[in-house]
């Protein structure tokens, strides 16, 4: 049975035209809104980052207390050298964990290998590991190294993995030796060397020589790892 002329032309579809003012419109609403929901993606980048860092202590402390080894989770700043145009990528913005050795000297260690399985994992954009060490938090500090401008932290890192013997590397580079990064190292017992804060602050990483830049200050989450269980507490 055909259908008559009047019902075809009420299930007739879109013409050129009307597509072309949707459309328009569409790109209209999203220039709009676009700036919105990328600053508000950005802003919730610190929490979700926050969150990825101490699940991954959590799991480090727990491999620590099942394998009876040293673990940490590396967590590079600006002293972390490699010949690759894409250093920056890690600095500040990933994390990894390990099996590493301790040495004579306290909160210095050894990397022995990476841990089975495991890949670096990178913040969500516009995040950073401001802090790994210990001292003062960056919240109580009156010296504290948040500052305006970019700045650089390795100095005073708590816990410091160098290097093991080739081919035992932190990068699988043949001509990259002693180098050293900032890390936060449980014992076998589930235990820290010493107190720990890890840091997480909205910034980019802005400078060649691997500084960061702070984006937004108020934007800001501090994890405390206790010297003696080894738990994390968030302090903001």
């Amino acid at each position: 049975m055909k259908q008559s002329d009047k019902q075809c032309k009420q299930r007739r579809g879109f013409t050129l035209v009307e597509l072309m003012v949707v459309i328009v419109i569409i790109a209209v609403i999203l220039g709009i809104t676009a700036p919105a929901f990328q600053k508000l993606a950005t802003g919730n980048a610190v929490d979700s980052a926050a969150r990825m860092v101490s699940s991954q202590l959590s799991l480090a402390r727990a491999e620590a207390i099942s394998r009876r080894q040293h673990v940490a989770v590396i967590m590079p700043g600006a002293v972390f050298n490699q010949d690759s145009s894409d250093t920056n990528i890690y600095r500040y913005q990933s994390f990894r964990a390990a099996i590493v050795e301790a040495s004579a000297t306290v909160g210095e260690y050894t990397f022995v290998q990476w841990i089975e399985g495991t890949e670096w994992t990178f913040l969500p954009t516009g995040a950073l590991i401001i802090e790994a060490n210990g001292g003062d938090d960056e919240l109580t500090t009156t010296d504290p190294r948040v500052p305006v401008g970019s700045w650089t932290i390795d100095g005073n890192a708590t816990h410091a993995v160098d290097d093991g013997a080739s081919p035992a590397k932190i990068i699988d580079v043949a001509s990259v030796s002693n180098n050293n990064v900032r890390a936060v190292v449980f014992k076998p017992n589930g235990r820290c060397a010493s107190k720990i804060y890890v840091t997480i602050m909205e910034g980019v990483v802005a400078t060649p020589t691997g500084n960061y830049e702070r984006i937004n200050q108020s934007n800001i989450r501090v994890m405390e790892i206790n010297a003696y269980t080894g738990q994390i507490r968030f302090l903001f």
